[in-house]
């Protein structure tokens, strides 16, 4: 259950991010951050945190850089 309301938060987070994204500003990267940090704290894995990052790339047409995720993780 704990981990159904955080992918909820993280997916209104990304939501939050989308429109951002439309009007190109830098925004959804901050959001995303926002969002890999939360998924961290929860001890959640880094692969479902790309997978979240993946899909927001493909749905801005924009790149997330993967440095992002590997700051976080230590990689």
């Amino acid at each position: 259950m704990i981990k159904s309301l955080v992918t909820a938060v993280l997916a209104s987070i990304l939501d939050i991010a989308w429109p951002m994204c439309r009007s190109r500003e830098n925004a959804v990267i901050a959001q995303s951050d926002t969002a890999a940090r939360l998924w961290v704290a929860m001890g959640r894995t880094g692969k479902t945190m790309e997978a979240l990052v993946d899909h927001v790339a493909a749905r801005c047409g924009i790149d997330i850089a993967q440095h992002m995720i590997d700051r976080e993780y230590g990689r």
